[in-house]
C-alpha cells in the first residue's frame, strides 16, 4: 500500500470564525482508504468514526471532473486527521475487511447446496432454517 501524507499548516493569526486555526501547530493527515465507489468510502468512514477517530473525505465531489483529470485521481479518498490514530484506523479497517467464513448449507426443501451468504435458497426461494 502506498502511504500518502498531507501536511496541514495552520495560520499564526486567530481566525474570526474558526478560533482553533490560530495556533502555530500543524497536523499530518494520512490517507487510509480510496475506492471509486463513494458508498464504500463512506461506509469505511462510518466504521472508523464509530471508534472516535476523526476522518475527512478528499475528492468527495471530484467525480464530475472525470475526463478533465484521470479517473483514479478523482476517486474519493478517506484521510485520518491525526497521524497518531492512523495505525489504529488501519487495524479497524483490516478487521472489517476480513472474510467471515461459514459453511455451505443444504436446503431442506429441495436439497440444493447454497453458499453461506444466502439466507434464502437460490433454487426454490425457501428461507434457511
Amino acid at each position: 500500500m502506498i502511504e500518502k501524507q498531507f501536511v496541514v499548516f495552520l495560520s499564526y493569526l486567530p481566525h474570526p470564525i474558526f478560533p482553533f486555526i490560530g495556533s502555530s501547530e500543524y497536523s499530518i493527515m494520512k490517507m487510509l482508504y480510496s475506492n471509486e465507489n463513494m458508498f464504500l468510502v463512506n461506509n469505511v468512514k462510518n466504521i472508523i468514526e464509530s471508534n472516535d477517530i476523526s476522518t475527512f473525505i478528499k475528492n468527495e465531489f471530484a467525480q464530475g471532473a472525470i475526463g478533465e483529470v484521470s479517473a483514479i485521481d478523482s476517486w474519493p479518498e478517506l484521510w485520518v486527521h491525526d497521524d497518531t490514530d492512523f495505525e489504529q484506523a488501519v487495524e479497524i479497517l483490516e478487521r472489517s475487511q476480513k472474510n467471515i467464513k461459514g459453511e455451505d448449507w443444504a436446503c431442506k426443501n429441495c436439497s440444493e447446496t447454497n453458499d453461506p451468504s444466502f439466507e434464502i435458497c437460490w433454487n426454490c426461494q425457501k428461507v434457511h432454517t
